[in-house]
């Protein structure tokens, strides 16, 4: 008994590492969670080769964005130059889901106001998303970071682990404080 009592202060710090390594299983699964979420959100956009904040030329500029409803590029340019005073625009749609339409357009940079307000008329808007880049290599990115972080858990499971030799020690530790605070 006086062994295991005398113990404590070992088996303490023991918990505290044990504590501290779930800790950081938690924030490594909830990181998981994130970058799975961040895939989610750029897999419409997955067939986009150009970054999806658009790009800019002299000349030129990308937008991208979506509509909603399932819709093609004609029934978007036929609304589109429905207004009589509409610039010139390119428009290829990246993906078509029920709810959603994703699309990809190139307007002249001195118009880009003017075919960007005609287009959100017409029900377009921007993505809503932080990310930057190419989704193809941003989902790449995400899946290694994935792959990275699950062997950071299972490290830390192993850690976590190799202090199941002390589990009777924790165990009576905490009977030990339980009695005493049902002394006290």
């Amino acid at each position: 008994y006086y062994s295991y009592v005398d113990n404590i202060p070992k088996t303490l710090e023991i918990v505290n590492k044990i504590t501290e390594l779930s800790a950081k299983k938690a924030q490594l699964q909830s990181d998981i969670i994130r970058c799975r979420t961040v895939i989610e959100e750029l897999k419409p956009w997955v067939l986009l080769d150009s970054p999806i904040e658009g790009e800019k030329t002299q000349s030129a500029i990308s937008l991208t964005g979506v509509f909603g409803g399932a819709l093609t590029a004609e029934d978007i340019l036929s609304r589109y130059y429905a207004h009589e005073d509409a610039p010139s625009l390119h428009l290829e749609v990246i993906n078509s889901l029920p709810q959603q339409t994703y699309v990809f357009a190139v307007c002249k940079s001195d118009k880009v106001g003017k075919c960007e307000a005609i287009l959100r008329e017409i029900g377009f808007s921007r993505p809503k998303t932080s990310y930057h880049g190419i989704p193809s290599e941003e989902i790449e990115s995400q899946e290694k970071l994935i792959e990275k972080l699950d062997e950071e858990i299972a490290d830390t499971e192993n850690k976590i682990i190799s202090y199941a030799d002390s589990r009777d020690d924790i165990k009576f530790m905490t009977d030990y404080y339980a009695m005493r605070a049902e002394k006290y």
